[in-house]
């Protein structure tokens, strides 16, 4: 997960390359439609990620660790998106959407692969929903808004499930 001083550090470097946030999709108004999308996306992850009986025990629990949790989910999604979504697929474009829209996709795959294989592949499609969402609404914003929603719901459980807390 990349902590609130990588994402500095990651803002301070783009910046010295020329890159602005709004380069990164934050200079677009967001469409109500972008954010529809977005919800359904973070509500059909989240879905399926309950099923997992670990996830779904912690899931709805509420203590001091959970608001910890979903504090670091809430920044965790913010930064991800800015360098999965923003960066990356920004920086690809020349060639094309589809293939920037994979190159991100995948990425945020293995960044995940501390989740095993099915959480490589859980994160791919959801990395391929949120680059979509990207590429139709011009904007991160929907972006940032579904991944801290699943990350708030799932990343907890699964935190203190395999912590075993």
């Amino acid at each position: 997960m990349l902590d609130t001083h990588g994402i500095l550090i990651f803002l301070f470097l783009i910046r010295r390359l020329g890159i602005t946030l709004a380069d990164l999709g934050f200079h677009k108004p967001t469409s109500i439609t972008s954010i529809i999308l977005a919800i359904l996306i973070a509500t059909i992850y989240s879905f399926i990620e309950l099923q997992i009986p670990q996830v779904l025990q912690y899931a709805f629990e509420i203590n001091f660790l959970k608001y910890i949790a979903i504090t670091t989910a809430i920044i965790a999604g913010f930064s991800e998106e800015v360098v999965f979504r923003g960066f990356i697929i920004t920086q690809s474009r020349t060639y094309g959407t589809l293939k920037s829209s994979l190159l991100s996709a995948s990425l945020f795959g293995v960044y995940h692969i501390t989740w095993g294989l099915g959480g490589i592949l859980g994160t791919f499609l959801l990395g391929l929903g949120l680059a979509y969402v990207f590429n139709s609404g011009k904007s991160i914003v929907p972006c940032i808004i579904s991944h801290a929603l699943i990350d708030s719901l799932i990343e907890p459980g699964l935190v203190i499930s395999f912590f075993h807390l």
